[in-house]
């Protein structure tokens, strides 16, 4: 554990990706120094959650990726690149299965999984939000004034949140309409309740907010870095 640290901000910042068995390092600082290297420089940090051991190595994806998520069945990686691709890679077969093409404006790709694993979301740096059908290859585009910030799928998959600078838009995904547009300012970050009747809107720069879904009405919280919804909805925690 001693080494961790060191060697690994040396092989980050050598542009490579990194895998480190747990604990990551010595202290919480040196695993936040670790983790915001890894991101500054679009670099893969990988610990095992139980055991610490590899299990899969992509070798065959682009050395710099913007994003990386589980699809729902945790058989599947899907990971968004700085080449304008989205790569679908399988934990079993160990290679690569599937492979997207985007055309965005900034260099990289955000990208989120629907709940069900049918949908893609797909943005950059404040470009539209893109809606893709794994399957079927089939798109949506949702034009977002001042572009995306943020977007965060409701827990049935059926809506997504999508965050601009100026406004919130819930969309139903299915019937291809938008919903509500409700008024923010300087927030970064959106998340969807477990229960699905509540999005939470926040960042460092202003109050956080509450918005009920149904209704549109919405109650304020301090500002916050990060915030996060129990399971059974009874309490919020933030930072």
């Amino acid at each position: 554990v001693s080494t961790h640290f060191e060697i690994g901000m040396a092989a980050l910042r050598a542009g490579k990706h990194l895998w480190l068995e747990k604990p990551m390092a010595e202290t919480s600082y040196q695993a936040h120094k670790l983790v915001d290297e890894a991101e500054r420089r679009g670099r893969v940090l990988i610990v095992d959650a139980r055991s610490g051991r590899t299990e899969r190595v992509f070798k065959d994806i682009p050395e710099s990726v913007s994003s990386i998520a589980w699809a729902p069945n945790g058989k599947q990686l899907v990971a968004g690149a700085w080449d304008q691709t989205v790569r679908i890679l399988d934990m079993e077969a160990g290679k690569e299965v599937g492979r997207m093409e985007v055309a965005l404006s900034s260099g990289w790709v955000e990208v989120k999984v629907s709940p069900d694993g049918k949908r893609l979301a797909l943005h950059g740096h404040l470009t539209d939000t893109w809606l893709r059908d794994i399957e079927t290859g089939g798109e949506r585009r949702i034009a977002v004034q001042g572009g995306t910030q943020s977007v965060a799928w409701s827990p049935d998959g059926k809506g997504i949140a999508v965050l601009s600078l100026e406004t919130l838009q819930l969309w139903n995904v299915e019937a291809g309409v938008e919903e509500k547009s409700l008024p923010v300012r300087r927030v970064e970050e959106v998340l969807w309740s477990p229960d699905g009747q509540y999005v939470a809107t926040f960042s460092m720069f202003e109050k956080a907010s509450i918005w009920n879904v149904r209704t549109g009405t919405h109650r304020t919280l301090p500002k916050v870095v990060s915030l996060a919804f129990s399971p059974d909805m009874r309490f919020i925690a933030s930072d």
